[in-house]
């Protein structure tokens, strides 16, 4: 471990793994910082030059590795911003499925239905009480789905068989659907049936969110235990078997942004397609804040899967 005043300049590719994945700053000799004259969130644009940033470390590369005290020359944050008056439960659901999101699955479950030569009429208020069911399904499980509107005395939930009947949520269940097939135009999202659901829903989590200071990103695992090219096995995790998802969220778990994992089909702006996935994914966060709150000084924290060196020396 180097000392305030020790200085070593070695090549990266002789380092120990400890001292390459250190958290004291690094200057890379020759290069100097550029200052940043704009406040405003970075527009990444398809069509613009990108430059090429190799996201190999060349190994007659030289660093020098400095343990001293970083000067924030940052502005300071201010004051705590958060709800001044607690609502309901369902004040809450409703701010995050609003009108917007229930339109959107009303409208393609009928298209999906009449597609299938079977007549909808799928209303607001029955996805409203079929959201309803799924929820409550959720907290009140039973061996099989049809055991809810069994009306036996072991088995007698009668919140559900008086809202819906069982062959009009086994209709809902079997067309729900939130996209239309025929105008997917893309066959490297593995998710676009899915993807306006996702866009609406991180629109509506960053709009509801209370700005904050500190970030933080990291995978979550959605279990599901079907058939999906997505699907991923992670050895000692509480959820081994599932999706996963890429999550930036605020210090108390509050979700802003989400986005699947699809290994090499995954989502990268061209700017930075050559910094890997893990990189990617923390600008992509990180552009996704400063476009909502311009010039906010936030910070991101994250692990060593997201951390390398050419996202901090470019």
């Amino acid at each position: 471990m180097c000392s305030d005043s020790d200085e070593d300049s070695v090549p990266l590719s002789s380092l120990a793994k400890r001292s390459r994945t250190t958290n004291e700053p690094l200057i890379v000799e020759g290069r100097q910082p550029e200052p940043s004259t704009s406040n405003s969130a970075p527009v990444i644009s398809s069509t613009s030059a990108v430059p090429f940033v190799d996201p190999t470390v060349p190994k007659n590369q030289n660093y020098t590795w400095r343990n001293r005290h970083n000067p924030h020359d940052r502005p300071q944050w201010q004051n705590n911003h958060g709800p001044r008056q607690l609502q309901t439960p369902m004040y809450y659901f409703d701010c995050m499925f609003d009108d917007c999101v229930i339109k959107l699955l009303v409208k393609y479950t009928n298209i999906y239905a009449i597609q299938k030569n079977k007549l909808g009429n799928v209303t607001t208020s029955e996805m409203k009480c079929f959201l309803a069911i799924l929820l409550y399904s959720g907290y009140i499980v039973v061996p099989r789905r049809y055991m809810y509107w069994e009306k036996s005395t072991d088995a007698d939930f009668s919140i559900i068989y008086n809202a819906m009947s069982r062959d009009r949520f086994t209709f809902m269940m079997t067309h729900l659907h939130c996209c239309d097939h025929a105008q997917i135009t893309t066959e490297s999202d593995k998710f676009a049936k899915l993807r306006p659901l996702f866009d609406i829903l991180n629109e509506i989590f960053l709009n509801m969110a209370p700005l904050e200071e500190i970030y933080s990103i990291d995978e979550a695992m959605v279990p599901y235990y079907g058939g999906h090219s997505c699907k991923q096995f992670i050895r000692g995790k509480p959820i081994r078997w599932g999706y996963k998802f890429w999550v930036g969220a605020t210090r108390l778990g509050y979700v802003l942004w989400f986005d699947p994992y699809q290994g090499h089909a995954a989502i990268i702006p061209p700017a930075y397609g050559q910094l890997g996935i893990g990189a990617g994914v923390i600008l992509r966060f990180a552009d996704y804040l400063q476009f909502r709150h311009p010039g906010a000084p936030c910070h991101l924290f994250f692990d060593n899967f997201f951390s390398s060196i050419p996202p901090f020396t470019n």
